[in-house]
């Protein structure tokens, strides 16, 4: 899958983080129901998922703690998009 793949298949508004180069972003920055992480928080560790998701349900944006799912995207090759 490229990015420009996600960022068409997008259906609902989707806050994206994780390694996500300058050709992601680029690819994405156009993408209204995109909303990307800033480059400090796109670390793959699992403790910046959960201050993110924290920061929702204390900001009343979400109702509840399992309406969060990550999403892990891999290429078939085993890179990562």
């Amino acid at each position: 899958m490229t990015w420009e793949g996600i960022a068409g298949g997008l259906e609902k508004s989707t806050y994206i983080c994780g390694e996500i180069g300058p050709e992601a972003r680029k690819a994405l920055a156009d993408q209204q129901l995109a909303h990307l992480a800033p480059p400090a928080l796109c670390l793959r560790r699992p403790g910046f998922l959960a201050e993110l998701a924290w920061q929702k349900l204390r900001s009343g944006k979400l109702a509840e703690a399992s309406s969060l799912v990550p999403i892990y995207l891999q290429s078939q090759d085993g890179a990562k998009p």
